[in-house]
């Protein structure tokens, strides 16, 4: 697998490389947007991980600017954090990859079954598809 890090900080950058790198990735680190765009529309990768606050362009106005060229946007670990359904409103997404977390939750408590289906009900409203980490079988799949 092919990727492009493009993170601002040698020191994340270098980190995440390294992780990516033990797991047989191929990965190419770049500290800048306009250089990160560049490099993202000119080479193949199979995943581009972009940080937001970067120099000379930001990674919102990469983001658009890829998505713009037919890139498709997957917005991972939803539900995670607190700030979900804002990046979900802040990003034009093609794909949401639902935590882990949800799907194991699930099986043991109603309340995490009923928030998981109604996160992929809004998926389904929305327009944007739903992916969700660690299903492995029938019980997990609900």
């Amino acid at each position: 697998m092919r990727i492009l890090v493009i993170e601002d900080d040698p020191t994340v950058g270098q980190y995440v490389k390294r992780g990516l790198e033990e797991h047989r990735c191929a990965v190419d680190l770049t500290t800048d947007g306009e250089e990160g765009e560049r490099r993202a529309s000119s080479e193949a990768y199979d995943l581009i991980i972009l940080d937001m606050r970067l120099p000379t362009k930001s990674g919102m106005e990469v983001l658009r600017s890829l998505r713009a060229k037919g890139f498709r946007v997957c917005l991972d670990d939803f539900g995670a954090g607190a700030n979900s359904f804002h990046y979900l409103r802040s990003f034009e997404v093609d794909f949401i990859k639902i935590d882990g977390a949800f799907a194991h939750a699930a099986l043991r408590d109603p309340r995490d079954r009923i928030l998981l289906r109604t996160i992929a009900g809004f998926c389904r409203e929305i327009g944007v598809a739903a992916i969700v980490e660690m299903v492995e079988d029938e019980e997990t799949a609900l």
